[in-house]
């Protein structure tokens, strides 16, 4: 390194926390403060949520039954604009999330692992000839299955009745966007994880099926839990695709309830049905995790992908051009 960028490294780049390294050249930040990692409780506050669960259950009890709820919308712009990702229809990329999402529960169905499942798909509207697009990879599920045009439109008031549904319901749901692509093995994966928590220590938990990008910034402290297959991160931060039990929906309803302003028109309004505002006020008080790797990637745009995410796979197998 010249003179010159030893200069600017020193003045400029390191105070912000970064280095000049040359080509190939790997840095790895060293950890600052160990003394002070839990200076915000939170390794104490996801201990006392394991510890303050019921004890364990019966290790012998099935998987309980399964809803897996759906939200789609293929209109106007949504259809045809530009996806950042794939540089393709945002149509495409949206049926090919959907046809992620059938592989999945097609394959948790007929490996047994989730005894009792079903899908149910709120569709807001669609256009005609994307509805029955969107109908034609749903046919390809091996469980029951039904398609909804919900009362209200917009995806906050679709979100809400959803959440209100589930409140009723004594079996575990699975709230997802049609912009997630899922692994072939993440339904199974989620349910199993679940019942393998429960069993342990008898509560309930939400999960999340990959990191949210935030925890790629603060970094704060979290407890890994060894999966079956991988390891899962505590984490208070989810986006509304999450997975718990209806009967958390129904204790926490508090947290659930302004759901209804997600996407409203009004800035103001809108804030209100923001993830921190709702629905991740429940992670204060139940445990939280994401897997490692990730069982589903949003599929939004580049930035909201997880770390080493196989997108390119996923899509080309379940692309509606390419999937029979």
């Amino acid at each position: 390194m010249n003179e010159l960028l030893r200069l600017i490294d020193r003045l400029i780049v390191r105070p912000q926390g970064h280095r000049i390294m040359r080509a190939r050249q790997v840095n790895l930040r060293p950890v600052k403060d160990l003394d002070r990692i839990d200076e915000d409780g939170s390794l104490a506050a996801a201990l006392a949520l394991f510890e303050g669960a019921p004890g364990p259950v019966d290790s012998d009890a099935p998987p309980p039954p399964l809803t897996v709820m759906v939200r789609t919308c293929l209109k106007g712009a949504r259809r045809t604009r530009t996806h950042p990702v794939t540089g393709e229809p945002q149509e495409t990329a949206v049926l090919a999330c959907l046809g992620s999402l059938v592989a999945s529960v097609n394959r948790a169905a007929e490996t047994g692992a989730v005894p009792d499942l079903r899908v149910e798909v709120d569709d807001d509207r669609s256009e005609p000839e994307a509805r029955a697009r969107i109908e034609a990879v749903l046919d390809r599920l091996s469980v029951p299955w039904t398609l909804r045009t919900p009362d209200e439109t917009l995806a906050g008031p679709v979100l809400h009745a959803q959440f209100r549904r589930a409140a009723g319901a004594d079996r575990l749901v699975y709230f997802v966007e049609d912009d997630y692509l899922h692994e072939p093995e993440a339904i199974a994966a989620l349910v199993g994880f679940y019942h393998q928590v429960h069993r342990a220590t008898g509560g309930p938990m939400m999960l999340h099926p990959q990191e949210q990008r935030v925890l790629y910034g603060r970094h704060y402290p979290s407890y890994l839990v060894m999966g079956a297959d991988r390891r899962w991160r505590t984490t208070r931060h989810m986006s509304h695709t999450l997975f718990t039990h209806g009967h958390v929906v129904r204790d926490h309803w508090d947290c659930f309830e302004n759901t209804r302003y997600v996407g409203h028109p009004v800035k103001k309004q809108a804030h209100k049905g923001a993830e921190r505002k709702t629905t991740n006020r429940v992670l204060d008080v139940l445990p939280g995790f994401c897997p490692l790797p990730a069982l589903a990637g949003h599929f939004q745009a580049p930035e909201l992908l997880p770390p080493f995410f196989d997108w390119g796979r996923l899509y080309e197998t379940h692309r509606p051009d390419t999937t029979t």
